[in-house]
Parts: structure tokens; sequence; C-alpha cells
């Protein structure tokens, strides 16, 4: 009988973006997101010392500078999770990031859109949000302001606003479920919600107290995913998270505490990837990371992910 089980393996991927934490820099506002038309991971983040947003490419084997954007005004230095999406339908890659909004101490959200000429034009300004996911069954962004009750939703042209009964973490996680159709939220107070667009549903939470590497949707599992820095990880189905016997692996080994984590799937390569940037290692530089199925009886990962976990439940 085969046992099946999960772990985190250390990508190689050659040189990657100058982003070190031992380095000189003040870098903020880290967004990931997969880009279709490319076919490419694509990373921006700030540099504070430069005022200056970089945008570099991923394509499966190896890194690729693309751009930089004169960030002025629009610094994307967010407390939030991730806040990158592709819009499937403009059919263009759009961030959500953070801006002065005139009064001298407030910010405001700030809608940006990839653009051949300037890099990122920004150009739609709104009350911030911290978390950003893309509803591909309604074609829609939903950006989180959890602490204010708050969903904002870009349909391609225009923001709808959607005022909330119940509130949730300003810092909570969201990732759609592509299996349920369900925006997943997961409160940093052990909370967890489902938002269809109307309605937000407050289901079994998970008592964990430790920091999340990050939550997103794997296919391969068929659910959206939760890992935890030296815990346990998680994957959401029939509104109950249920634990996947994993091997932390090379992320335990190496890195004690981060300071930037982001789930995301790589379709052209099948890959569940981890990009993270670790404190107190050798290096501490961007390190991508994949959660690959293996073999727990001999202890021996397989050359390829499994596609199910059906004979581990």
């Amino acid at each position: 009988m085969l046992h099946a089980g999960w772990k985190w393996e250390k990508v190689e991927t050659g040189e990657s973006p100058p982003i070190c934490e031992n380095a000189d820099m003040n870098l903020f506002g880290f967004h990931l997101t997969y880009d279709p038309d490319i076919e490419k991971l694509v990373l921006t983040y700030w540099n504070e010392s430069e005022d200056m947003s970089d945008t570099w490419l991923w394509d499966g084997y190896t890194w690729s500078y693309e751009c930089t954007h004169d960030a002025s005004g629009h610094p994307n230095k967010d407390f939030g999770a991730n806040q990158m999406f592709y819009d499937e339908v403009s059919k263009v890659l759009m961030d959500v990031r953070w801006q002065g909004c005139g009064d001298g101490y407030r910010n405001c959200g700030t809608l940006c859109r990839k653009d051949e000429n300037s890099c990122w034009d920004c150009f739609l300004s709104f009350t911030p949000t911290f978390s950003t996911t893309y509803d591909a069954f309604r074609k829609r962004a939903v950006m989180a302001n959890g602490s204010l009750r708050l969903i904002l939703e870009w349909d391609g042209q225009q923001l709808h606003e959607t005022q909330l009964n119940n509130y949730f973490d300003a810092e909570a996680l969201v990732a759609y479920d592509e299996f349920s159709k369900q925006v997943i939220i997961r409160d940093r107070g052990y909370r967890t919600f489902e938002y269809d667009g109307v309605n937000l549903e407050e289901y079994e939470g998970l008592n964990e107290i430790l920091e999340e590497w990050g939550m997103a949707y794997n296919p391969h599992l068929e659910g959206v995913v939760l890992s935890l820095i030296h815990g346990n990880t998680y994957v959401y189905k029939d509104h109950k998270w249920k634990m996947v016997p994993t091997v932390i692996g090379d992320l335990y080994q190496e890195y004690s505490w981060v300071r930037f984590s982001q789930m995301v799937y790589f379709p052209p390569t099948d890959q569940f990837l981890l990009l993270t940037i670790p404190l107190y290692d050798n290096d501490g530089c961007l390190a991508f990371y994949e959660l690959k199925e293996y073999d727990r009886t001999h202890s021996r990962p397989f050359d390829k992910p499994l596609l199910t976990i059906r004979r581990i439940h």
C-alpha cells in the first residue's frame, strides 16, 4: 500500500531579482501573480530608496527583468497580502497599491494596470484594501478591507462596493476557490468566511497561532491551501480545514522567520509554488519552493507531483 504525503522542496531558478534581506535596500509591496497571456509569473516590488517599482518575470526556469515604474505618488508600500491579479474581462494585468490621499495623513488605494509604454499606469483611487483575489466565475476582482466591513469589486470597467454585516481582520488572507466557486477568507483571529458576491458566511475556523506562509488555490488538492510557518499545511474543503500530511523539509531547516511570502499555482509546469524572502539564513535572498507529493513509505519524492490526494484521506 502506498503511503502518500507532501513536502516543500526547493526549486532552483538560477540568478534571481536583486532582492536580499541583507542588502542595503528598503523594499516593500511585493505582489505576485500568473499572467496567462505571456504564461509567466509577474513579480513587482517597491524600492523606497529610489521611489521606483521594479517588475520581473519568471518563465518556470529563469528570471528576467521587465521594467521599472516611477512610483512617485503610488508607492505600493502596503501591509496587506498579495494584491495583483489578471483581469479576464479587459485582458490586462492589474495591481492594487497605496498612495497618499492628499490630506497629508491618510493612505488611499489605487488601481494600476500593466502598460507597455510606462510599465504601469495608475488611474483610479479608492478606500484602501488589504487583500485581493480574482473570482474567475463572476469575473471580478475581490478587494477586501475587513476592518471597515467593506469589499470592493472590479468588473473590468468600474468598482462596485459591498457593505458587509460582519467584519474580519484587516490583514486577513483571501483566495478564490475554483472548486466551490467561493472566495475563502482566513481571519487572523482564526475565523474562516466564504463570500459568494452577496453574502459573507462564517464557518469552522482554524485555531492556529502561527504566522502563514500564504494561502492559494491548489488544483492538485482541489481546494484552498494554507501553510503555516513552523506548523502544518491545511486544505479547505466542505467548509472545514483539513490537515495535509506534510514534511516541511527545506523550509523548516533553513528559515526561522520571513518578511514576505506568497503562494501561487503555475500552470505551464503544473507547480504549486511558494515565493519567499527569508531572514536569518545564509543569504536571505529570494527563493522558490514547490509543494510536491511523495511516498512516505520510502521517504522518496516522486519526480513529478501526483494529481490527487484521495489515498491520504
